[in-house]
């Protein structure tokens, strides 16, 4: 695997992206979190991630700092809790009914609907992880999701399905890469806009950091073709029309 260093240069060359991609881990014990890094007021792991890609922060929260129920259910910090699980918690604000509401909450990922697992978090610009991630996350435009796009069916053509709520979508992005998916695009929540300054024009990709050496691959690959590069450029082999009386004349060439 090339250095992270490396890899963030690289996906910066043919993204153009505006902030930090983010290294993430999870860890079982505290103890094996890098030390001299853990925040020391309660917060959200969206607002963390907005720590590391506008200010190229690095940050480790412990589970009972982390702020948001939804977040540290799809984290595994807690074991889902039933007013969250039942739909309670979103009816009349993004479902209809509670079955519509626990269908709702259903559709998130959430690591804690099986067990209580992780207990302190580990987020950090990608280029100065003082750990080897297990995922990769990148806020991008639609267009630079449609690189990634590319990158990621380069070798075999396949494709990247997106199932989503919109709801917890950063959180619910990395339980699902830790549950297998190696390639997750979502749109991001309110939540994330916020707390953690998400741009209107902002998706979350997220993807397990084993496949950061083939999407990169895919990237250059696609690149060199030159069907796909990015900031795609107009198409611009045809001849303008300037307005009335603009235009070059027969008798302008002859004077």
């Amino acid at each position: 695997m090339k250095a992270l260093k490396e890899i963030y240069k690289t996906f910066n060359q043919y993204l153009r992206l505006r902030t930090h991609p983010v290294a993430i881990k999870l860890f079982e014990s505290r103890e094996d979190a890098p030390k001299g890094y853990f925040i020391n007021k309660n917060a959200n792991i969206c607002q963390l991630v907005a720590k590391a890609r506008y200010h190229h922060l690095i940050s480790c929260i412990a589970r009972e700092q982390h702020v948001c129920v939804l977040g540290s259910s799809c984290l595994g910090f807690i074991k889902t809790p039933e007013r969250l699980k039942s739909g309670k918690l979103n009816v009349k604000t993004y479902a209809k009914t509670l079955e519509a509401a626990h269908r709702f909450q259903a559709n998130v990922t959430k690591l804690g609907d099986h067990t209580r697992k992780y207990d302190a978090a580990m987020i950090a610009p990608m280029d100065i992880s003082p750990r080897e991630p297990q995922i990769i996350v990148i806020y991008c435009t639609p267009a630079q999701a449609v690189r990634l796009i590319h990158a990621y069916a380069y070798q075999d053509g396949r494709a990247t399905e997106i199932k989503t709520v919109a709801e917890a979508a950063l959180c619910s992005a990395i339980a699902n890469v830790m549950l297998g998916k190696d390639f997750v695009i979502d749109f991001p929540c309110a939540g994330a806009r916020r707390y953690g300054f998400v741009q209107e024009d902002e998706l979350v990709v997220a993807f397990n950091y084993n496949i950061a050496e083939e999407l990169l691959t895919g990237l250059a690959e696609t690149h060199k073709a030159g069907a796909s590069r990015y900031p795609f450029g107009p198409y611009l082999e045809w001849t303008p029309k300037p307005r009335l009386g603009f235009e070059t004349t027969k008798e302008d060439l002859e004077t």
